[in-house]
């Protein structure tokens, strides 16, 4: 451990002839018991952290005049806020179309609003913010650091999974006010994936009977955003199609409270694993207790909510969108001018469970994820590249005896007119077909790249051995 003198700032070190901790920098001399009272004070104020960063930047306002513009004022108060339904791949970077769309969100929230509220007392405050002591280690091989509790302890490197830990002192973190609390049990989760990997054909034989390098389970730091938004569009959208389709324009004001909108808080984590793990169910949290924690992991979070601030407006403003766009009867719905108003209501900081199981195929680790209350898989696997192309080649074969004997029918028609619409439509319905299949290949592929990750298996790597 490392105590920094309060006169000089030097390294303290235990002077056994005076019984007192010395500074050989500028001699002086504390008692140990008094400096220990001082250096956790001090250790408190330095990470000291808060919920409401100070802000005074103003949201901008316009005034619409409704005209004979169609106005519905859409209401959507104390919603909890599911999963954002942008591709997973997305993350929570939301892409606008190009055009006359003059809003752009990632712009729009470079300087979050923060509001207490009314009800937001200062005991409420100190509360959220509670510390806890933890002992910190360094990592000589990468040089992270790992918070460890008294219900916890560990040699080797959480993130590098290296054994190349070293004590570094006593410090206080920021105290998860909630967590969700295992409800899947270790066997429970194996069984989930095995039970997966059996049904799926493609499956390599192999991997069906898996053997587990590791299962961890794990609590994943997540920050929790209440948000209020409110917004005045006017947008466009398309009706009808080909010669019949016409551009409307449309009006829209609606404001919405989004609470406990989830992100996570951990640097070390694949963003888009802890994403397909979503939705976790914050009804069934419960106030943080270390006891939770015992024969578990957990990671204490190294983002800030000043890195994510921007991020949690982002999904809000999709949510909120969504809602918008399902109001208006139209498509290539896009947003031509805006006045949004938003605010970060509150965060909080919480611990979410997740399982983490290890095996190998061809001498490559796969990492897949079970949410720890909801047994959601996260994750792909390898496919059987011989089986894909057998059922290549047997499905061509079977479409090319259908098509011979469709032709040959259709041939026989006198309707020519007719017998070219349903050969249309079969050649249609066909290479629809074949466009999902491949899709879907792609979609295994992203997956399994996700699964064999270096950052998702470093993430659990060694843990507990």
């Amino acid at each position: 451990m490392v105590i920094d003198c309060p006169a000089c700032g030097a390294a303290l070190m235990f002077d056994p002839e005076t019984g007192k901790m010395k500074c050989d920098a500028c001699d002086s001399l504390f008692d140990p018991s008094e400096l220990k009272d001082d250096f956790q004070a001090r250790g408190q104020k330095e990470l000291k952290y808060s919920s409401f960063d100070e802000a005074d930047n103003k949201t901008s306002t316009l005034k619409i005049k409704h005209d004979d513009t169609e106005k519905i004022s859409l209401k959507l108060n104390d919603t909890e806020a599911p999963a954002v339904s942008s591709s997973p791949s997305q993350g929570l970077s939301l892409k606008r179309e190009e055009g006359d769309v003059s809003f752009n969100p990632e712009s729009t929230f470079d300087n979050p609003v923060y509001d207490h509220g009314d009800e937001a007392s200062q005991e409420q405050l100190d509360l959220d913010n509670e510390t806890m002591e933890c002992k910190i280690y360094t990592c000589t091989s990468c040089g992270a650091e790992v918070a460890i509790n008294d219900v916890e302890a560990s040699t080797f490197c959480s993130f590098c999974g290296q054994p190349t830990v070293v004590f570094n002192r006593v410090d206080s973190q920021r105290k998860p006010k909630y967590i969700i609390p295992f409800s899947v049990t270790k066997e429970t989760a194996i069984e989930v994936i095995r039970k997966r990997l059996n049904k799926g054909f493609f499956v390599p034989d192999a991997i069906k009977n898996f053997e587990i390098e590791r299962v961890r389970g794990i609590y994943i730091p997540f920050w929790l955003y209440d948000v209020y938004y409110h917004d005045k569009q006017y947008l466009k959208g398309k009706v009808g199609s080909g010669k019949n389709e016409h551009t409307y324009y449309y009006y829209r004001e609606a404001d919405c409270n989004f609470k406990e909108i989830t992100l996570d808080a951990s640097r070390q984590l694949n963003d888009e694993s802890s994403q397909r793990l979503e939705p976790y169910y914050t009804n069934k949290m419960r106030p943080f207790a270390l006891e939770y924690l015992s024969g578990f992991y957990a990671d204490t979070y190294d983002v800030t909510t000043s890195e994510v601030d921007t991020l949690a407006l982002q999904r809000a403003y999709a949510l909120f969108q969504e809602a918008v766009n399902e109001t208006i009867k139209a498509h290539s719905i896009s947003v031509i001018k805006n006045a949004p108003d938003y605010k970060i209501l509150k965060t909080q900081y919480a611990m979410f469970p997740a399982w983490f199981l290890t095996f190998r195929y061809e001498d490559k680790p796969y990492t897949l994820l079970v949410n720890g209350q909801t047994e959601k898989i996260v994750g792909g696997i390898p496919y059987d590249r011989g089986k894909v192309a057998s059922s290549f080649f047997v499905l061509a074969f079977i479409f090319s005896i259908i098509g011979t004997f469709v032709m040959y029918w259709l041939l026989q028609d006198n309707d020519s007119e007719g017998t070219m619409k349903l050969l249309i439509t079969i050649l249609i319905f066909a290479g629809s077909g074949m466009i999902s299949g491949f899709s879907n290949l792609n979609k295994v592929k992203e997956s399994a790249k996700l699964t064999s990750s270096s950052a998702t298996n470093n993430f659990v790597k060694n843990r507990g051995q």
